[in-house]
């Protein structure tokens, strides 16, 4: 909860509307800051609106309730909840674009914009050469939001992409940091991010790390490659061909 929120509305709790609760269970759908803030004040009464809602729309209803005052909810948390209505789950069916749209108080066109972009997101997170390109670009200077008009994926996915090279950039920092010398005898109790981990028999990413940190290749072959670990690797340690 957001403790500035819930001050706020310590101050102006008669002005403030009704919570809405969903009637047959009584979950609080709205007002969990008006809740809060009226416990504060030893108030253990609250104004309630009634809403009759099924359980596995609670999320887009509380959405809607919520977008046009309040605190905003998230994105994300929007764009996982028209996922999980699009897809259906827990034994419902997966519902239309235009029921998601009117359970959400969205536009048609918005959660078709949305969910294409999600799907967009998910290809384009597995081609890993696209995904390379747009670091690339990235590195060189280019925004966030234009390397995502080129691949045509929102400026939130090159951010999290870029967010994930960073933390594997860390990583390998961080072993060499911390690791004795290269030794004929290795081991690595973790394989880390690079590659496939379902692939059989793949290889520990730090393995890599250490061999091309020793032998500093201009690039690399790798006839055995399957899991693309050697590849990932390369690729973070200096974009190596």
């Amino acid at each position: 909860l957001d403790e500035e929120a819930i001050e706020r509305y310590r101050d102006c709790l008669e002005e403030l509307p009704p919570i809405v609760v969903d009637k047959e269970t009584m979950t609080v759908l709205d007002g969990w800051h008006r809740v809060e803030a009226h416990k504060r004040e030893g108030i253990e009464t609250i104004p309630v609106s009634y809403d009759d809602c099924p359980p596995h729309l609670f999320l887009a209803r509380a959405y809607a309730l919520n977008a046009k005052h309040g605190l905003p909810v998230d994105n994300t948390v929007r764009d996982q909840i028209i996922v999980v209505l699009s897809q259906g789950k827990d034994g419902y069916d997966p519902m239309s674009e235009e029921e998601i749209a009117q359970k959400m108080g969205l536009s048609q066109q918005r959660v078709s914009q949305i969910i294409a972009s999600l799907l967009g997101a998910s290809i384009f997170a597995k081609d890993k050469a696209k995904v390379r390109e747009a670091i690339r670009l990235y590195l060189i200077g280019m925004s966030q939001v234009k390397v995502g008009e080129k691949f045509g994926v929102s400026h939130t996915t090159i951010s999290s992409v870029v967010r994930e090279f960073t933390k594997r950039k860390d990583l390998i920092s961080e072993h060499l940091r911390s690791r004795g010398h290269l030794k004929s005898v290795v081991n690595y109790p973790q394989r880390g991010p690079w590659g496939d981990a379902k692939f059989p028999g793949n290889t520990s990413g730090y393995l890599l790390v250490d061999l091309i940190n020793y032998y500093q290749p201009r690039s690399i072959l790798d006839p055995m490659e399957g899991s693309g670990t050697t590849g990932d690797v390369a690729f973070d340690m200096g974009d190596i061909p």
